[in-house]
Order: structure tokens, then sequence, then C-alpha cells
């Protein structure tokens, strides 16, 4: 007899020979976020890497400053299907002007660039530093409630910027080195071998001036080439990712 290619066992004990019928692990073994845990603290962070981690001890190994008229971006990959209940941000350097930060989620087009405006988070008592958690979002009108929900594996991008004008500008806590942008876990510190990581952020402007919500996240985000500045960030410290997670 030749060599049989692997068959997986199934839950009545038997060899799955193929057709159907036989059990499989569950796919609940590969999700980030809640994990059957029985915690409703726990969450998933947006930038990589996709570990889930207590609400309230975001690990953070550098800072940067949020920059008012001028968004800073990434995209994720959502890892469950569910709707957001919570995001948090860790507040590093406080700021006196309530509502100097501004945090939105967009869909993603068939291209993949930034779509529909999801909604935005508006941390309160950034007066402080910690982490910050908000359990309810709006529209660019700033009032109307809005619901984010993901579906698992989709692409979404996580903006976040103050309104033009906002001089008192926070600092954010981040996973990776202002320097090397590496992460705080090994085993990367060490195979990066010292070199630049190019795990950076994305810089838009909609306008040459936004000096709204709604000008800053609106609802439809434009073409690129009719953005009035796009670029990426690779090593520069202004622009190494906030760690931002969710909470479902």
């Amino acid at each position: 007899m030749g060599r049989q290619a692997f068959r997986q066992r199934k839950t009545d004990g038997t060899i799955d020979d193929g057709t159907g019928g036989g059990g499989g692990a569950s796919e609940d073994l590969i999700k980030m976020g809640k994990m059957h845990l029985d915690r409703t603290d726990y969450g998933v962070n947006l930038f990589w890497p996709y570990i889930s981690t207590h609400s309230y001890a975001q690990p953070h190994v550098s800072t940067v400053l949020l920059r008012a008229n001028e968004i800073t971006s990434y995209p994720f990959l959502a890892r469950q299907t569910d709707t957001i209940n919570s995001l948090t941000i860790r507040i590093t350097t406080a700021s006196n002007t309530a509502g100097a930060l501004r945090i939105a989620i967009y869909d993603s087009d068939s291209d993949g660039l930034p779509d529909s405006l999801l909604g935005i988070a508006t941390p309160a008592n950034i007066n402080s530093t910690g982490t910050k958690a908000v359990t309810s979002f709006t529209t660019n009108d700033g009032s109307t409630s809005a619901t984010i929900s993901l579906t698992e594996n989709e692409k979404y991008w996580v903006m976040y910027a103050a309104i033009h004008g906002v001089s008192d500008l926070p600092y954010l806590g981040s996973p990776l080195s202002n320097q090397y942008h590496l992460p705080s876990y090994q085993p990367d510190r060490v195979i990066n071998g010292g070199g630049y990581n190019g795990r950076g952020t994305f810089s838009f402007k909609t306008e040459a001036t936004m000096d709204t919500l709604a000008k800053l996240f609106p609802s439809s985000w434009p073409a690129l080439s009719s953005l009035n500045e796009k670029g990426v960030f690779n090593s520069q410290s202004s622009g190494t990712p906030a760690w931002i997670g969710v909470l479902f």
C-alpha cells in the first residue's frame, strides 16, 4: 500500500477519509479576542503584534506626540467579527484641552484604501495620564451615536489626530521604539539586527486646514489624488504608531 496522506481523526475515533463529517480544531483556538476566558477586560491590540492584553495594562516602550491638523493612520485586520464595545489608548503626557484627541475607524474599499467612516472615539479625562477607555462613539458631527462593527479578517484603518488650532497636545503610548520601531516583545528585538524596521504609519491631510471634525474625518474618505497631503513614515519618531486596543 502506498503512503497515505495525513488524515485527521474524527470525534468518534475513526479516521477522516476526506468525505466530510470530520471534527477539527476549533476556530476559537486562533481567536485573539475574548478567547473564552470569561474576562470582559481583555482586548485586542490594533497594531502588530495582535496579542490580547489587559485593557489597563497596555505595554509601551516609547511615546509619540499627537499632531494637530495632520492625521496619523495605520491599517489593521479585524481579529473577530463583532462590535467594538470599548476603545482604549494610553496618555503618557496629559493635555488640558478637552477633546484634543480624536480616534476614527474606517473600513476599506476594494483597493484596500480607507473608505467609509464607521465611528469616532473622543477620550475623556486626557488631562491626566493613564489608559483611557471610550465606550460610546459618534459620527463626525460629534453627537450622533455610531456603532463600529468589524468583520473577521477584513482590513480597516485607525486614524488619530487633533483639530487644527489645538496647541496643548498629549503624548500617546507606543509599543515600538521611536528609534528603530521595534516591538517590546522578543525575538524581534534580536532578529531585527539593529536596523530600521518598516512598521511605521501613514500621514494624511484631507484639506489644508482641518478645523472641524467633519474635515478631519470625512464620512467618505477622499480619493488619494484629492488629498491635500499624503505620506509614509518609517523611522521618524513622530510617525511611531500609538498603541490602541479594543474590547468586544
